[in-house]
């Protein structure tokens, strides 16, 4: 007998990170239950439905998501960042009242795969309590989340440490990401250096003005990083955006301050498709965590900068450190980080594909933990 899930998450938002979180959970719970069927609540359900194969329905309309809620097996939480309240100080709420929402509807709950926390707010650290103690089955994607959670006073269910979702997504071929660099300018018999960064604020909700010194600061750092790859290591610079429009007007903003050639991929981009494109460069360098982990499914070597702890966590899964962060971040110690990981790039490349196969293994097991909740159902 076939079983139901619905998954909630950041879907469709065109956040190339987010949607290769619900694609990798998509493979590993149909990797564990073969006639599984699936629903997302999604911003956007008919482009979730296009590009991922499943139902979908919209986020925001609590009717159709309790509906949904009341005729699955399960309701899975996951992946990503969600229950934190640095970079938003409302979106833990709503993932809260998902939550909430399925235990009205008494149906078990799986939180999967997610980095938890920092969770500041007192009000938002009880409520995440209280609702995670109640689910079914936790899996987190890092030590710190699990540090997190002990500190919040989490204590069942027992919590496994697994691995971004992410890493069990299988990338389309090679030759998909050569067809889409040769079409966009890119030479691929010469060398490249991706970046894939975001405008950073020092607090949400803090928009800079134009003239803003500290965005201008950073913006002239990352300018001075794509003319070193471009003038220095003879590398051509492609600007990879993980969530346009805003990653792809900054990457314009920072390519047009270098003024070296460069190319900005144009987005949305299927996030199978960008992982067979970042798997043909020689170098990232990366504000974005999935960026990273793009790059490390494919032993690309890799350059990380820090804004968020997220960053911090995953480096440390590779035995790696950021090479900046963003509070503190200079030009020259960044030219340096760079250097130092062109210059070994050929020796990372089996490092990253050693433990990344050994992540993808404990993101597989995300479709373990599901198929052991619904095993009364497809037993």
């Amino acid at each position: 007998m076939s079983a139901r899930v619905v998954i909630s998450g950041y879907y469709g938002f065109d956040n190339a990170g987010d949607e290769a979180v619900l694609a990798g959970l998509i493979d590993a719970f149909q990797a564990a239950v073969p006639e599984l069927s699936i629903a997302v609540a999604s911003a956007n359900p008919e482009a979730t439905r296009r590009q991922h194969g499943v139902d979908a329905f919209h986020r925001y309309r609590w009717r159709e998501f309790r509906a949904q809620l009341q005729t699955c097996d399960v309701f899975v939480s996951g992946g990503g960042s969600l229950f934190q309240d640095v970079t938003s100080r409302r979106s833990i709420y709503y993932y809260l009242g998902t939550l909430a929402l399925a235990r009205l509807c008494h149906r078990p709950v799986m939180i999967c795969g997610q980095g938890i926390g920092p969770i500041i707010s007192p009000i938002a650290r009880r409520a995440t309590a209280a609702l995670f103690n109640r689910a079914a089955a936790i899996t987190v994607r890092d030590p710190a989340s699990l540090e997190t959670l002990a500190a919040l006073g989490v204590r069942r269910p027992r919590i496994e440490q697994t691995a971004d979702p992410v890493f069990a997504l299988r990338p389309s071929p090679r030759e998909v990401g050569k067809e889409i660099l040769t079409r966009h300018g890119i030479d691929l018999n010469r060398t490249c250096i991706a970046f894939a960064l975001r405008e950073w604020r020092p607090r949400a909700g803090s928009a800079p003005a134009a003239t803003d010194p500290n965005d201008e600061h950073i913006l002239g750092i990352w300018a001075e990083a794509a003319a070193f790859a471009h003038r220095e290591l003879g590398a051509q610079v492609l600007f990879v955006p993980m969530h346009p429009p805003d990653d792809e007007s900054y990457a314009r903003r920072v390519a047009e301050r270098a003024a070296v050639p460069a190319v900005v991929l144009p987005g949305p981009c299927p996030p199978r498709d960008l992982i067979s494109v970042v798997g043909c460069v020689d170098l990232m360098v990366a504000m974005r965590l999935h960026a990273l982990i793009f790059a490390a499914l494919q032993g690309v070597p890799l350059v990380g900068i820090s804004y968020d702890p997220k960053i911090d966590g995953f480096l440390r899964l590779l035995d790696r450190t950021p090479a900046a962060e963003m509070t503190s971040i200079e030009g020259e110690v960044l030219l340096h980080a760079i250097q130092t990981a062109w210059d070994a790039r050929a020796g990372e490349a089996s490092s990253l594909k050693q433990k990344a196969e050994h992540l993808r293994e404990n993101a597989l097991r995300n479709g373990s933990v599901l198929a052991s909740l619904l095993m009364p159902r497809v037993g």
